[in-house]
This record gives C-alpha cells, structure tokens and sequence, in this order.
C-alpha cells in the first residue's frame, strides 16, 4: 500500500530539512542567491551592474530570469579567450596609469565608458581610462569593441613573459581580486599570494579557447 500524498510530502520536507542543515555545515556548499536552492561547483553567475555585486545562480533562476528583457541582472557567459595577436605597447600600458602588473577593463553601463579595475589586498580598485590611450589600444585591436557590456572584461598579465592578454567573464576577475585579498601577507603579498596568482593564470591557459587578434569567435 502507498503512503497518502500528504505523508510522502512530511517525509519529503523533513528529508530537505535534515540536508540543508547538513550540508550547510560545509563552507564548500553554496546555494542559489536567488532561491536558496543547492548549487553544484560549476554553476552560474549574475551581476548587478549598478553595485558591481555577484550573484551565484541555478539553472532555473537563470532561465527565469532570461524572460524579463528589463531585468537588472545579467547573466555572465562562462566562455575564456587567450588572445595571443593582442598588441599593446609599454607605453600605452604606462599611459594607463595601473600601478599592479595586472589589471582587467569593462565596458561599464552605469559608467557609460571603459572601467580599468585591479586587485589588491583591499580588493578591487578603480582607475580612470585616459580615452586617447585606449582609443589607441582598440584602433589595434578591434575585438575590444565587441566586450559584452559588464559581464565581459579583458584581462591583462604584464608581468608574465610574454605578457597575457585575455578575454573573459568578468566573474573571473573578481575570482582573482578575491585570492589576492584571501592571501597577501605583509607589504609585497608573499609568497602564498604569488603562487596563488601563477596557478590562477595557469589554469585560465589551460580553459581558454586560442584566439587570435581580429579572429575572436563568441
């Protein structure tokens, strides 16, 4: 004999319950912002262009939120690019004033022009554009005008040899900013903060599709 539906529903309930208490003892469980609901290790991720914050998101919240064209979140692709043409001089680098060896640039709505943001122990900083240098930057490189506005950045390693140039989700810059602060030890980070950095760039190498300048497919 089967149990009443309404029984199946308690037993069901209390299953749920006793997880989510379990699991929630575990730093390594996320759960959707957006309905609470579990998140594999892969999942997705929103942003809110106006406040820069991130959102962890399941596939259902996603696909909800992809019928509301006036929606305030965005959803972030999860497409990585190593852009092995990219020119840029060290005097255009020197133009734009970042004072770390790496640094990523978006194409901000709110802002209504190109943000350079770079990671420190305090997180993330934000340094103006000087228009003419990236004007400069973009005349040679012409995938720069396709960025997807607040959910893409182009992620620039200049002190690699060679320098990294690379288009990706912005998630991923935040997921740099968020190890270094995670890690930096005294005045010049330590050596935790530098093996962490050289393992995140070695494993963004290893996911990214090889685009050539002028050659970037999405």
């Amino acid at each position: 004999m089967s149990a009443h539906p309404e029984v199946n529903q308690i037993h069901v309930r209390k299953w749920l319950t006793a997880a989510r208490m379990l699991l929630s003892q575990h730093d390594v469980i996320r759960h959707c912002d957006i309905c609470g609901w579990f998140l594999s290790v892969d999942h997705a991720h929103l942003i809110d262009p106006a406040s820069r914050e991130l959102l962890c998101a399941c596939p259902a919240c996603v696909a909800a939120l992809a019928e509301f064209e006036d929606s305030s979140l965005h959803h972030i692709s999860s497409g990585v690019h190593c852009l092995t043409d990219f020119q840029m001089t060290d005097e255009q680098w020197s133009a734009l004033m970042i004072p770390t060896g790496f640094a990523f640039f978006l194409r901000s709505t709110p802002s209504g022009g190109v943000v350079a943001m770079y990671p420190g122990p305090e997180g993330l900083s934000e340094s103006p554009v000087r228009l003419a240098t990236w004007k400069a930057v973009m005349d040679s490189n012409p995938m720069l005008e396709t960025l997807q506005p607040d959910t893409e950045a182009l992620l620039v390693h200049r002190m690699s040899s060679p320098h990294g140039y690379y288009r990706v989700p912005i998630d991923r810059c935040h997921a740099l900013a968020g190890l270094i602060k995670k890690h930096w030890r005294g005045q010049s980070g330590g050596s935790v903060v530098h093996a962490s950095v050289a393992r995140f760039f070695t494993e963004l190498r290893n996911v990214a599709n090889v685009s050539p300048r002028g050659h970037y497919q999405a």
